[in-house]
C-alpha cells in the first residue's frame, strides 16, 4: 500500500487516446494540490467532448471523485492528530 502513495501511478498504453490518458492520469495524481478538484476533472475536454458521456455518468463521476477526497481529507486529518 505505501507503493500507491509514493511511486507515480501506472501509465495508460498508446491504445487510448491521448485526451482518456489525460484525463486518468489527472485522476491519479497523488498530490491533492495538484490533483484537480471534481469540478475541475468534470470540465476536462475528453470528458465533456465526449459524445457517449451522459449527465448520469457525469453526476456519478463526480460523486465518486467527491466522496474520495472527502475520504483522503478526513484520513489525512486524522493522521495529523
Amino acid at each position: 500500500m505505501i507503493n500507491i502513495i509514493t511511486l507515480e501511478p501506472p501509465t495508460i498504453g498508446a491504445r487510448w487516446s491521448q485526451g482518456f490518458r489525460d484525463f486518468v492520469s489527472k485522476c491519479l495524481s497523488t498530490d491533492p494540490d495538484v490533483r484537480p478538484s471534481a469540478d475541475e476533472l468534470l470540465k476536462h475536454p475528453w470528458l465533456a467532448n465526449s459524445s457517449q458521456c451522459k449527465s448520469d455518468y457525469a453526476s456519478c463521476v463526480n460523486t465518486w471523485v467527491t466522496e474520495r477526497d472527502a475520504a483522503k481529507a478526513k484520513k489525512k486529518a486524522a493522521e495529523k492528530e
